[in-house]
């Protein structure tokens, strides 16, 4: 899978001008605030995905409008065999709105998981730094994507589950509620709960594996990886029937908390050296490490069951990160695939990706200059130098 060019309209501070990519790799930069994040952004949003760094619309938005659009122009690569029907080209992209999102394929509108389905995508952002230390909600979130590729459905049973939860929660803040009304939500909660631990346990399974072998070929120092999903169910026994077993013998504390105390919204992935939590065992940079090892899983299993290799985007990817690492993390991604990166430094890159690609250079959301990856590190196709 390859995209060729995005553009965006009425979104954050970006020109309407297209923005023309290279199949392999494009490298973003610019200095703070140009539009950089805001480009990787409109790309996520143009795949389906969503925003990686806010839930309101509004904000998406340039100043005085009341939509944004972006789209993207894609291709499939002659190795491609995508698992469902996709046209070998086309366009994708949404129209947004301050409480509103409509996302089209081809001229058709679909679904948003139509979308994510048609133009799989991996990203690395600010939000994933933390995944291995942090709480637990970007570990479901990364489960949930394996799932997804392992099984689309799983995305419908997830939506399901939470809106069953969200109606129970409010019914369970008011002061008096119909106990045959909350039997029902809790119904409807342990079917589809019960179908998305399904999901998630085979998920944490194929992560694993991949993951192991991914942490060898970047060298992490300890082999002994284990992933344990962690959940109030049995993590073997039948998923419905634990889920109704929890809610007959522990709802009482529910009702006595006002709010949904059980259930895999409460889920989380914890990642062992053995029988040790690796964040107890590793430094901060073997965790940074690993959490590459698991990006190369992800790309894998995608690429494996979806039949397209996904898209590849690392917002600021020399932050924070060791050179040799990032070195090492670069031989590592797959053949022919299509990376975007962003960076306030283009030189850093010309010593850790040998790829053909350009550099491009974002100043106040347009693109100032494009050089091509192979050119001299001073020299910049527009009126500035890259530094």
């Amino acid at each position: 899978m390859e995209i060729r060019s995005l553009t965006a309209g009425s979104f954050r501070n970006l020109s309407p001008h297209p923005f023309e990519f290279h199949p392999r790799l494009n490298l973003i930069v610019g200095d703070n605030g140009q539009g950089k994040t805001n480009l990787l952004e409109a790309l996520a949003l143009s795949f389906g995905l969503s925003s990686f760094r806010t839930s309101d619309n509004a904000t998406l938005l340039a100043s005085g409008s009341n939509e944004a659009t972006v789209i993207s122009r894609y291709a499939l690569a002659e190795t491609d065999a995508p698992s469902f029907h996709v046209e070998p080209e086309g366009v994708a992209g949404c129209a947004i709105g301050p409480k509103s999102r409509r996302t089209y394929l081809c001229g058709n509108r679909v679904a948003q998981l139509t979308l994510r389905r048609a133009i799989p995508a991996v990203f690395i952002t600010a939000s994933d730094r933390d995944r291995l230390a942090g709480p637990p909600g970007e570990r479901r979130k990364a489960i949930d994507r394996i799932a997804f590729a392992l099984d689309p459905t799983h995305a419908r049973h997830l939506v399901d589950y939470e809106r069953a939860r969200a109606a129970k929660s409010a019914l369970l803040a008011r002061q008096g509620f119909d106990p045959v009304e909350l039997e029902v939500y809790e119904r409807a909660m342990c079917v589809s709960g019960a179908e998305v631990l399904v999901r998630r346990r085979s998920a944490v399974l194929e992560l694993a594996r991949e993951l192991r072998a991914q942490a060898e070929r970047l060298e992490f120092p300890y082999p002994d990886l284990v992933l344990r999903l962690e959940s109030d169910a049995d993590p073997e026994g039948d998923a419905l029937e634990n889920l109704r077993e929890i809610f007959a013998r522990r709802g009482h504390e529910e009702r006595a908390a006002r709010r949904c105390l059980f259930g895999p919204h409460r889920n989380d992935v914890r990642v062992l050296s053995g029988s040790t939590p690796l964040t107890a065992r590793a430094s901060s940079g073997e965790v940074r490490l690993l959490l590459l090892a698991w990006t190369l899983a992800e790309i894998a299993i995608v690429a494996r069951h979806r039949g397209v290799r996904p898209l590849f985007a690392f917002d600021d990817f020399d932050a924070e990160w060791d050179g040799t690492v990032l070195a090492r993390f670069a031989r590592a991604l797959p053949e022919g695939l299509q990376l975007f990166l962003t960076s306030a430094r283009a030189s850093w890159v010309r010593g850790i990706f040998s790829t053909d690609g350009v550099i491009l250079e974002v100043e106040k959301g347009s693109l100032l200059g494009r050089q091509p990856m192979s050119g001299p590190a001073d020299q910049v196709c527009g009126p500035r130098l890259v530094a």
